[in-house]
């Protein structure tokens, strides 16, 4: 559960790849519509699937859903010249985890680093990310499906391969998450 724990948090507060432009019709948002701090307010993913590959036994396939609770100043900060984005403040993550043989759930604190600056830019409503530091190195991003002066709706679809040198300890060669998350923000 603590890998689980670890990737979703991640995805989070740093958002994930693999967007899709479903929103034609939404007015396109500017850099100046989005600067300034947002709080989160819900956060939530859809048809989380994994794949962990051990030493020992094989492939263990499951799926995950993940809910935000109890935002406590959960924001995040974009500034302008230069583009860069903080998170600060927590939140309780909920993590329900299901597999053939078992299922479980976990709630944890998640706190953001606001020491952790992002350069962000943004183009055709889609939010990019471009992390250089020790949780991540790469471009993310995120679609807009709704905004307005007041509100920010994210979409990130993600597929990502982890492998920690702790998971390597456990028998743990790879882990593969593949789902969509949704972020809603306002001001």
């Amino acid at each position: 559960m603590r890998k689980f724990i670890y990737v979703i948090f991640i995805l989070s507060f740093f958002l994930t790849a693999c967007s899709d432009n479903e929103s034609s019709n939404l007015p396109l948002a500017t850099e100046s519509d989005i600067v300034g701090t947002w709080s989160l307010v819900d956060f939530y993913s859809k048809d989380g699937k994994f794949t962990m590959s051990t030493v020992s036994n094989g492939d263990i396939s499951g799926s995950f859903e993940v809910k935000a609770k109890d935002f406590n100043n959960a924001t995040t900060t974009f500034s302008q010249n230069p583009n860069e984005s903080y998170d600060s403040g927590s939140f309780n993550m909920e993590l329900q985890v299901k597999t053939a043989i078992s299922s479980g759930t976990q709630t944890e604190i998640v706190t953001a680093d606001p020491s952790i600056k992002t350069e962000w830019s943004l183009s055709d409503n889609t939010l990019f990310f471009n992390f250089e530091n020790d949780f991540f190195t790469g471009q993310l991003s995120a679609q807009i499906i709704y905004f307005d002066e007041n509100k920010l709706e994210l979409k990130a679809n993600f597929e990502e391969n982890i492998s920690t040198p702790e998971d390597v300890n456990l028998g743990v060669t790879n882990t593969k998450f593949k789902g969509t998350i949704y972020l809603t923000y306002t001001k």
